[in-house]
């Protein structure tokens, strides 16, 4: 098992391929936009907000 400590696009990304959704179907489970979900995954280095690791971490 992984678990991520500092959630990243790039994380981000791999949780959602794992999950097999598309980015419309992704964002939906979380509950965000479509367009915070291609944000992240086009900066795959960058460090998410809280409230963003925080919807991440229960997903």
């Amino acid at each position: 098992m992984h678990v991520v400590a500092t959630w990243t696009g790039q994380n981000a990304r791999a949780l959602r391929l794992a999950l097999r959704m598309t980015f419309d179907d992704f964002a939906g489970h979380l509950g965000v936009s479509t367009r915070g979900v291609t944000k992240w995954e086009g900066q795959p280095d960058a460090e998410l907000a809280m409230r963003t690791q925080q919807l991440l971490d229960v997903a």
